[in-house]
């Protein structure tokens, strides 16, 4: 009844949290307390989990400044880019009381993937749109030839253009 996703032969011979699922604890052990050993992450203090990312060498527990999942440099990066940059960029609105502050917590748990996000996504689609805008003005207009048909090259109406960008920068 152990999980072997991660462990290829036997079966270990003292019961270890990490080798135990959810289901294992009422089957062997008998406790009532299911949350025990669901994940090993879920018993350790978050204040002393490391970050994914950890340039600095120093240990967690004595350091005066230790970088953790919350307090590291990447999450610092992170908070400073949503504090000072627009919402065009981050996807992080200043007001809190918005619907998208769910998605902000959601990029606080994850700033590698904030950061990411903002420099691989939105980034270049602010930059698509302030190009396509400033072709337009000058009368280039964006066309498209899917390849077949005697139709040839069309122009795309601007207003599917800025709409999926605004799809995208939503």
């Amino acid at each position: 009844a152990y999980s072997t996703a991660f462990i290829t032969g036997p079966k270990p011979i003292i019961p270890c949290p990490l080798f135990l699922s959810p289901s294992d604890n009422d089957a062997d052990r008998g406790d009532q307390n299911d949350d025990k050993y669901s994940s090993p992450s879920s018993s350790i203090d978050q204040n002393l989990v490391r970050p994914p990312i950890n340039i600095r060498k120093e240990s967690i527990l004595f350091s005066d400044n230790p970088a953790t999942a919350q307090n590291n440099n990447i999450a610092r990066l992170w908070k400073f880019c949503k504090n000072r940059l627009p919402y065009v960029f981050t996807g992080v609105s200043k007001d809190s009381s918005s619907s998208s502050s769910s998605a902000a917590v959601d990029m606080d748990k994850n700033p590698i993937g904030a950061i990411y996000n903002m420099v691989f996504v939105r980034c270049p689609s602010v930059l698509a749109g302030v190009v396509y805008s400033k072709n337009l003005i000058e009368g280039h207009p964006l066309y498209c030839d899917v390849g077949f048909g005697a139709a040839g090259p069309f122009e795309i109406p601007p207003l599917f253009v800025y709409g999926v960008l605004l799809i995208i920068l939503r």
